[in-house]
């Protein structure tokens, strides 16, 4: 049983490629995260709101898994965000006007969703101008897509029909920061054995 603080100097193992740190006696914070990535998953239900208390984040991928429901619009509260890759996930609905305000974004790719109404503009997602980023979601439009949006035209409203406010985000921002602290753990104590 590992006991005590988690160490920074986990972040130093460039080629660990799995950590496991369940059932341990690790205290400290993960709220210096920096990075985030937990790609090619199979990773369900929402992205749970509750990841904004990583505000030092800068980088999060959780394209590859099976994500539904809504981009939460408290995404955007994560200022020092630079890359943000949600790709070939179930996400529906419009895409949150508060991404806009993410004046740090240099990488974006919501593609392959299910994404509908108009692309946000103004500030930093208006620098973001390639069409990639939106390619797969039939029901976008505005620029840079190319297609117009009409004010008599009605977009699909496929959010309400699979978003239950009730469920609990809980366990599953639980598994990513677990993860993310088991990780970096055992990463400082390999570094700390070989010094």
């Amino acid at each position: 049983m590992f006991v005590g603080e988690i160490p920074s100097e986990l972040a130093r193992l460039a080629h660990l490629q799995f950590l496991d740190l369940a059932h341990n006696n690790l205290t400290g914070s993960i709220h210096a995260l920096l990075v985030m990535d937990l790609s090619g998953n199979n990773l369900s239900s929402q992205i749970p709101e509750e990841i904004v208390a990583l505000g030092l984040l800068q980088s999060l991928n959780l394209s590859g898994n099976h994500l539904t429901g809504i981009i939460p619009e408290k995404l955007g509260d994560i200022r020092s965000l630079e890359s943000l890759d949600l790709l070939l996930n179930e996400l529906q609905g419009a895409i949150p006007q508060s991404l806009s305000a993410l004046t740090f974004l240099n990488y974006l790719n919501l593609s392959y969703n299910n994404l509908s109404g108009r692309i946000p503009t103004g500030s930093q997602l208006g620098t973001l101008d390639n069409s990639s980023i939106y390619i797969g979601n039939t029901y976008l439009c505005g620029s840079p897509t190319g297609k117009n949006c009409s004010e008599n035209e009605t977009m699909p409203n496929i959010v309400r029909d699979n978003y239950n406010g009730s469920e609990s985000t809980w366990p599953y921002l639980g598994m990513g920061l677990g993860f993310a602290v088991g990780f970096w753990s055992v990463c400082g104590i390999l570094i700390f054995k070989e010094s």
